[in-house]
């Protein structure tokens, strides 16, 4: 659950749906979970005040721009998941890569 989702349900909005899903690529990825706890409460308090582990200390063999694109998602706050495209945002940083055409099939 989002950050904002535990602090009150009334500032839930799509962001949440980018923090839930860096956290599954984030547990894809490394066989974990970014935010752990014994109990309910230190994984409550872990996902409020700590920062996930980077994916590159994480033992995940990740490129360092997807680690920086999914980092961004489990973040403390929607904040850095609203911020404008720059030359460091994980948008921009995936448009940037260009992208073979694919090629027309052939059909018969």
């Amino acid at each position: 659950m989002s950050p904002e989702q535990l602090r009150s349900a009334a500032d839930v909005d799509a962001r949440a749906d980018i923090w839930a899903t860096g956290v599954v690529l984030y547990e894809l990825l490394t066989g974990r979970r970014p935010f752990q706890g014994d109990g309910l409460a230190e994984l409550v308090t872990a996902i409020l005040h700590l920062p996930p582990t980077p994916l590159t200390l994480a033992g995940s063999n990740v490129p360092a721009g997807l680690d920086h694109v999914i980092s961004r998602c489990p973040g403390d706050g929607p904040e850095p998941r609203d911020s404008p495209p720059s030359r460091s945002s994980p948008r921009s940083s995936v448009r940037s890569r260009q992208t073979p055409p694919m090629r027309e099939s052939i059909t018969s």
